[in-house]
């Protein structure tokens, strides 16, 4: 005999603990990301004392090296490649911008 209201409560319990669970990993994936990023920042911000111009900082066909290494790495992992591509894309130019002002900064 099932009590009335037990069988949803356990459910939700059961679905609140497993989102709690989802929440914490993703959390926990995401502190490694920015660590990552931490460690990408301070490559970018030492390639930026060796570059002799602007266009060494854009760097397009860098870009394109990049994104297509990402896109091959999203495929591998059986992931979608346009959707990694396009957060991408968005990384590397939010770190070109920065790249170019520590490159002007050098060239005071």
């Amino acid at each position: 005999m099932i009590i009335k209201g037990t069988s949803a409560s356990a459910s939700e319990n059961e679905t609140a603990e497993k989102m709690k669970f989802i929440r914490s990993s993703i959390d926990e994936i995401d502190r490694q990301v920015v660590k990552l990023f931490a460690k990408r920042y301070g490559f970018v911000k030492e390639a930026s004392k060796y570059k002799k111009s602007a266009n060494d900082v854009i760097a397009e066909d860098r870009i394109k090296d990049v994104l297509n290494k990402v896109r091959k790495t999203a495929e591998d992992e059986k992931i979608d490649p346009d959707l990694i591509v396009k957060i991408y894309d968005f990384i590397v130019h939010s770190f070109i911008s920065f790249e170019m002002s520590e490159f002007e900064q050098h060239k005071k």
